[in-house]
């Protein structure tokens, strides 16, 4: 009952976002429910949905602890395109960068707290889900001091059927292949050797077990 409360007290905003985003004709179909407190910031940027997409911010299925009081998907001059169902719980923020592209695939799931940064290219597949605490981005943040005016930049691409554990990390480079398992608490890098159906884990991450297979 609490959950279908707050999406009715969000169609007000949601409409008026749909709008801006999508056109008035697509606002009223209200592709995007948004939640009260995730705010969402398009100051140049591109947000592209399916015909069939439903995308949920701010909603979750199941209570983790929150410390973020910050939620926002903010595009900068950046393009995001939804190919179906996602939903982003409180907490998170996504921000794309000038010139960044993120590609969010079917039923993507994340818990709460969950930060995704695009400067370069970010690829989620279908039915990916990201525990809470966790972080992906393509880039270093900030460059090093005997290189910092060419801050490194390296698509992130994940597989279709992921789970990425909670306080797991993904960096630039990071390839995770269809069907793996992220240990809780991991670093992937691009030096991450994942193969299909399989867990990795570790600090960086490595293959710790193949031939395995989970379901939400």
């Amino acid at each position: 009952m609490k959950i279908i409360f707050s999406k009715l007290i969000a169609i007000p905003k949601s409409f008026l976002i749909c709008w801006k985003l999508f056109g008035i004709k697509k606002a009223f179909q209200l592709p995007m429910i948004v939640a009260v407190g995730f705010a969402v910031k398009a100051k140049k940027g591109q947000v592209t949905i399916d015909p069939k997409s439903k995308i949920l911010l701010g909603f979750e299925s199941w209570k983790a602890p929150s410390r973020n009081s910050e939620s926002s998907l903010q595009i900068d001059d950046g393009f995001i395109k939804f190919q179906g169902v996602a939903r982003i719980s409180s907490g998170s923020c996504i921000k794309v960068e000038p010139g960044g592209e993120l590609i969010v695939g079917n039923n993507f799931e994340s818990a709460r707290n969950v930060f995704i940064c695009v400067s370069k290219n970010i690829i989620l597949g279908d039915d990916v889900l990201v525990g809470y605490n966790s972080s992906i981005r393509d880039d270093d943040g900030h460059g090093l001091m005997s290189d910092w005016v060419s801050r490194k930049k390296i698509p992130v691409i994940i597989g279709n059927n992921c789970w990425i554990g909670s306080h797991c990390h993904l960096l630039k480079g990071a390839v995770l292949r269809e069907g793996d398992v992220v240990a809780t608490g991991s670093i992937v890098t691009s030096s991450t050797k994942s193969q299909a159906n399989s867990v990795i884990g570790g600090t960086p991450a490595r293959v710790i077990k193949n031939n395995i297979f989970w379901s939400k």
